[in-house]
């Protein structure tokens, strides 16, 4: 397994550099194992801080429980850039080019942008400009942050829209590797911020080996503002096996009895996320085909994960304030930082992207050839990205 530096500043590189050596990212051909349980990997200068759990330090300041830090997989890799078909090569390129095109004159009338904000309907769309928002269409951003949504269908806000190619018909490529098993990305481009994301995970069959391992959908900021100098994190509500960092974790990490899930953020470029670098909620532990609805919504500065297990309706919840940073690179991912393996694919159901301003296209940035991913839709006002199933493959 191969280390690269991407152009992040020298103190944030510093602190990924200390945290990986520790994980077993050193030099070429470097086990990639857990460390021992009250492990602290190296630190770097006066103000570098501890990484991953151990007798390290997390969220509120309460010792952190040992073991591995997920995200180090997308923190370590350059985020992938969002580019738009050019026009005539499918269905979203042809229609973004003609005049009137859903979202692009209508950007002072999509109520999106009030949900950024956290709540109450946007202003009407220009007359003649298309793209006003009505019905389904327009209930997640209409609605704001938080508002309730159908959990068995969100993605009903795409309904009508603009279908671009899935992955049987997409020419893709991955930016997996290392720790990123498999991997699928979308990036927005800046100024353009994610508000909310939504998406289902059924949970596996439970790995053979006792080592840790991680599967999740994420929020990573990839340009745009960062007003809090908040820096390289990861909201990311975790489903795992084994130990990890996360400050609440259940007695089944340390047995490997169960899968557990916790929200989570994890930030080694500063102490955004505590001094131990992972900040997290309660944990629940989570039985094989288990559906898990997944929600990140932001309101003000605060964002909030809330996981329900549909199976039982039991729930876990996290909020942290990130100070304004954009969120606009979205993942769905499975991480190996030791030696466990998927025991079969890693499916996501009904995945639904909100954004701040209408995007032109919904085709993932990045996403490895062997994965699956349904065709996208883009909903009529351009606001909302839609992905009935997305498949992670445990064979490479």
């Amino acid at each position: 397994m191969r280390c690269f530096r991407f152009g992040y500043p020298a103190r944030a590189w510093a602190l990924l550099s200390a945290s990986v050596v520790g994980l077993g990212c050193g030099g070429d051909g470097a086990p990639n194992q857990e460390l021992p349980q009250g492990a602290v990997p190296g630190q770097s200068g006066a103000s570098a801080v501890p990484i991953a759990g151990g007798a390290g330090k997390s969220g509120s300041g309460a010792a952190a429980p040992g073991g591995l830090m997920p995200g180090l997989g997308t923190m370590m890799m350059k985020p992938p850039v969002q580019s738009m078909p050019a026009a005539g090569t499918n269905a979203e390129a042809r229609a973004t080019a003609g005049a009137g095109a859903a979202g692009q004159s209508s950007m002072l009338g999509s109520a999106g942008h009030a949900a950024a904000a956290g709540g109450g309907a946007g202003m009407p769309a220009a007359a003649g400009g298309g793209g006003a928002m009505s019905g389904a269409a327009g209930a997640m951003g209409a609605a704001g942050a938080g508002a309730p949504i159908d959990m068995m269908d969100p993605t009903s806000v795409c309904a009508g829209g603009k279908v671009g190619m899935g992955s049987d018909e997409a020419m893709t490529r991955g930016m997996g590797g290392g720790r990123n098993l498999a991997v699928i990305m979308y990036n927005a481009t800046p100024p353009n911020t994610v508000s909310r994301f939504v998406t289902t995970l059924v949970v596996p069959k439970q790995p053979a080996m006792k080592s840790t391992l991680f599967i999740w959908p994420g929020l990573q900021h990839s340009g745009g503002a960062d007003p809090g100098r908040v820096g390289n994190g990861v909201l990311q509500p975790v489903l795992t096996w084994g130990p990890s960092c996360s400050p609440k974790a259940p007695a089944s990490a340390q047995s490997y009895s169960s899968w557990w899930i916790s929200s989570m953020y994890v930030n080694i470029s500063t102490a955004a996320a505590g001094p131990g670098g992972c900040a997290g909620g309660d944990s629940m532990d989570v039985a094989v085909g288990d559906r898990l609805f997944i929600d990140f919504s932001v309101k003000g500065k605060d964002w909030t994960q809330t996981v329900t297990n549909l199976a039982n309706m039991k729930k876990v919840d996290f909020t942290i304030d990130l100070k304004g940073q954009d969120q606009n690179w979205v993942i769905w991912d499975i991480e190996v930082p030791a030696s466990s393996r998927p025991a079969e694919d890693t499916i996501f159901e009904k995945s639904v992207l909100t954004f701040t301003q209408p995007v032109t296209s919904c085709q993932p940035s990045s996403a490895a050839e062997v994965d699956f991913f349904s065709p996208p839709v883009m909903s009529p006002d351009g606001m909302n990205c839609c992905y009935e199933k997305l498949v992670l493959k445990q064979m490479r």
